[in-house]
């Protein structure tokens, strides 16, 4: 007759140990980091991308060309997600290198022997660092602000002294399915 194992660990099979299980509770609010591998992305690919973001070739054809792949593999490689977010990333590390670069020319800008680039230099500093000039302050020189539209400026005769009158946008009426035959034969006479 078979006898039953004594214990777990005698067993063939691996029961998890009830003292290492982690509360639900901690498990919500700290959930484990999953670590997936990253998909691969092959070497012709990477080539092509990094031709793009260097700006050797202009083109997803010539990046193709350039990477010794076909526009059509080439433009379905790029439209995967792992491989869109590789592209991304190497975009937001040259931007961020090229920014460094940027900044440091517009602080050059500064000792320029030219006023107005001086001055434009300056102003685009002072604007990301978060001083603006108050157009008021500033003496707005533009005039009045213009406003998206037409505007239709009637000028009186001296010693008039009629208000102006202000028209305002007529709101567009609301076509309903069935009335549209009858609305444009309304319209039309």
């Amino acid at each position: 007759h078979l006898k039953p194992p004594s214990k777990p660990e005698a067993s063939s099979h691996s029961y998890p140990d009830p003292e290492a299980r982690v509360p639900a509770k901690r498990l919500l609010t700290n959930p484990p980091a999953i670590t997936r591998k990253p998909k691969p992305i092959s070497a012709k690919v990477r080539e092509a991308i990094d031709a793009l973001v260097a700006g050797t070739v202009k083109t997803v054809t010539d990046a193709a060309e350039h990477a010794g792949l076909s526009r059509e593999h080439l433009s379905r490689e790029l439209s995967k997600p792992h491989i869109a977010e590789h592209l991304r990333q190497k975009i937001q590390r040259t931007l961020a290198v090229g920014a460094a670069r940027a900044g440091a020319t517009k602080l050059a800008l500064l000792d320029s022997a030219n006023e107005m680039v001086r001055d434009r230099a300056s102003s685009f500093l002072l604007g990301v660092a978060g001083f603006s000039p108050d157009a008021a302050a500033a003496g707005n020189q533009r005039g009045p602000q213009q406003l998206p539209g037409l505007q239709i400026v009637i000028v009186q005769p001296p010693g008039t002294t009629v208000p102006p009158r202000i028209i305002e946008p007529e709101p567009a009426r609301q076509i309903e399915h069935g009335n549209c035959a009858k609305i444009v034969r309304d319209a039309l006479g």
